[in-house]
Parts: structure tokens; sequence; C-alpha cells
């Protein structure tokens, strides 16, 4: 793993019979393998609209008029549009949470991260199969810890007392727990 540009930090448990492994994935590398496996990424929607917008004259692209409908359709026409991510592409075009300054949000680390172990080690070694490891009972577990600032901000917005039980916002819940216990399951099957 360390071959590959992860970073590994190890510690004893309690009882000194297990060892915990944290791996990290530098920024730099998950923009590297991101564009090396054309991994994609959701574009920035209102980016997107105004490049669409302007065009590119000195290509000789014509600015670009889609027509919306709010009133219709609650989503804009240029919301939930991916593409491949490249290093040689701003990362301003790339969907990024407000005060991000990059677009590799906890879930999109993550991923890649779980894609890079289980690639082929570029020494020749063999890739690390997490699911086979942990059916195998040479892994006990694998599990991504919590990004420490959303969850933050969550107990923040949880943390409104004169807010009904059915008004709490479920959305921010949903994304730091829902889906990493998604991507949890994903790692075991």
């Amino acid at each position: 793993m360390i071959h590959n540009g992860l970073e590994l930090y190890s510690y004893f448990g309690y009882n000194k019979n297990e060892i915990f492994t944290l791996i990290r994935a530098p920024l730099e590398l998950l923009r590297s393998y991101a564009d090396i496996s054309n991994y994609e990424m959701t574009l920035d929607h209102k980016v997107l609209a105004s490049v669409a917008s302007q065009g590119f004259p000195d290509l000789g692209i014509a600015p670009l008029k889609i027509a919306d409908y709010p009133s219709e359709d609650a989503y804009s026409p240029y919301q939930h549009i991916k593409a491949k991510y490249e290093t040689s592409i701003p990362e301003e075009y790339y969907y990024r949470p407000a005060g991000s300054p990059h677009p590799f949000r906890s879930l999109i680390r993550l991923k890649l991260t779980k894609m890079i172990i289980e690639e082929r080690s570029r020494d020749g070694g063999s890739p690390i199969k997490i699911s086979r490891y942990i059916s195998d009972k040479r892994l006990l577990a694998c599990f991504p810890i919590h990004d420490q600032i959303a969850r933050e901000n969550l107990i923040i917005q949880w943390s409104n007392f004169t807010r009904l039980p059915w008004r709490q916002p479920i959305t921010p819940f949903k994304v730091i727990y829902l889906h990493k216990h998604l991507l949890y399951n994903n790692i075991i099957i």
C-alpha cells in the first residue's frame, strides 16, 4: 500500500493482540488516481450554467441556452451532470461542499482510497481484496472513520431544541452516516 502512495499509521489495540491501521490517501494521490482511473465526479451546476451561457468563442463554441422552468421541474438542467475527473480541468468545475478547498469530499475520498487499496501494487505485489481478507479472517474489519468537521456541524444543526423532531435536517445525517454505512457494506460484501 505504501508503494501505491498511501500513508499508513499503525497502533496496537488495548490487549496488544490486535493492530489498528489508519490508511490515508494524500490529496495529490487522490487527484492523480481519479484522473488515471477516469473517476466520474459531479459537476458544479452553477459553474456549468455560467460556462454554458458564455460558450468558448476561441474554440468556436457558441453560448448554450437551455430552458429552465423551475415551476415545472425541481431540478436545474445543469444539476446531476457528471464528468470524468481530469487534472487538466480547473477544480472549480467540480461540485464541492461550501467552504471546501477541493472537490474530494469525504465519501469520494473513501471510494478512491478503497480503489487504490484494491489495485495491484506498483511493485508487482498482489492486490488486497478487502472482502476476501475479511472472509478469510486475515482482516478483522475495515470501516471508515468519521469526518470530524462534518460530525460537529451535524451536532450544531441537530442541537436546535426549538425545532420539532420531524423538522430536523435529515440530509446531512444521511450524508454522514447512511452513505458511510452503505460504503462499509459495499466493502464487506
